[in-house]
């Protein structure tokens, strides 16, 4: 049984955990809405933690005590672990438009298009681009509408800060079948994103069914 001191530092120390891990992490626009499972999992691992601590200290009782704390350790270490720092990649700059691997198969060249699609680095003068913690598999089938029209929704919200640059890792290129690639666009130009596909000036049209996946980039 914890005494009043442990149970009233706990509870205001979960309090203090369940405000900060209410804002969203990796996220443009935190603060504009609430992170209820990280609220929630902060708060327990903060309770815990503090709670512990200050049962062991106040009491003298390590047994239970220690074993609240590490429970909250576990807590908190799986949260961070869940939201990683957004990744800044550096090592495989990409240029704008059409990029595509070597290979002398297709199934090579696929191999190395996903490659490029998971390290790709956007460099403007001595900046990187930020990658988006969450990008979109669509799987052999090709995306669907439903992916294309979410694309296509967020383009006039875009700006550098939030969305500054569309990735995508394409199955062929068009009129040339077995040709895999990775697109660079950004998305201030004038591309359309929409049910029947992605229309890129100067670069080309993409069908819904050759877009493999995609992911944002931003200039943070």
């Amino acid at each position: 049984m914890f005494t009043s001191t442990a149970l009233i530092a706990a509870a205001i120390a979960g309090f203090f955990g369940l405000v900060i891990g209410s804002l969203p992490p990796n996220d443009p626009d935190a603060g504009a809405k609430l992170d209820g499972t990280g609220a929630l999992l902060w708060a327990i691992a903060a309770a815990a933690i503090v709670g512990g601590l200050t049962e062991g200290l106040s009491s003298g009782s390590w047994t239970t005590a220690l074993t609240t704390i590490v429970i909250g350790f576990l807590v908190a270490g799986s949260r961070m672990a869940s939201t990683r720092p957004a990744e800044i990649p550096t090592s495989l700059i990409l240029q704008n438009g059409i990029n595509r691997p070597q290979g002398a198969t297709q199934a090579e060249k696929m191999k190395n298009a996903e490659r490029m699609f998971r390290k790709a680095s956007i460099r403007r003068n001595n900046y990187f681009a930020t990658r988006s913690p969450r990008e979109y598999r669509y799987g052999a089938q090709g995306a669907t509408a439903a992916d294309l029209e979410l694309i296509g929704s967020s383009l006039p919200f875009a700006s550098p800060d939030t969305f500054g640059t569309l990735v995508l890792l394409v199955s062929e290129l068009p009129g040339l079948p077995g040709e895999p690639a990775v697109i660079v666009a950004q998305t201030d130009e004038s591309m359309t994103v929409d049910k029947t596909g992605v229309d890129i000036p100067g670069v080309g049209f993409f069908k819904p069914a050759t877009i493999s996946a995609s992911v944002g980039y931003a200039w943070r």
